[in-house]
């Protein structure tokens, strides 16, 4: 459980350290935003990992479910505009997914 939460806190770091870096190297902004697609798809394993060891918590297969309707939304709707104000809620998405895993991990953490 321990490499879990760890696995966890650098896919969470990096897009912000990224963030950070950006502030000396302006070409680090467009890293970060392209490292959380590294962050989804490691907390995508973790969740995995996690349902098979823990079949019968009821969380993690809510986060599966919401990954899946996101993904979902985002090609339905492709032409999504960063200029257009009304999209701004659905780039809220994978940040909210991200913190219910961790969430999900520090629960199950305090279960065992």
């Amino acid at each position: 459980m321990k490499s879990i939460k760890i696995a966890n806190s650098i896919a969470i770091a990096t897009p912000f350290l990224l963030l950070f870096i950006g502030l000396l190297d302006g070409e680090f902004f467009l890293y970060a935003p392209i490292s959380m697609i590294f962050t989804g798809a490691v907390q995508t394993l973790l969740a995995l990992i996690l349902w098979l060891k823990f079949k019968k918590n009821l969380l993690i297969p809510f986060y599966f479910l919401f990954s899946i309707a996101f993904f979902i939304i985002f090609f339905l709707f492709r032409d999504f505009r960063l200029d257009d104000v009304f999209n701004y809620p659905f780039w809220i998405l994978p940040v909210l997914l991200c913190f219910y895993l961790t969430y999900i991990i520090h629960t199950i953490e305090k279960q065992n």
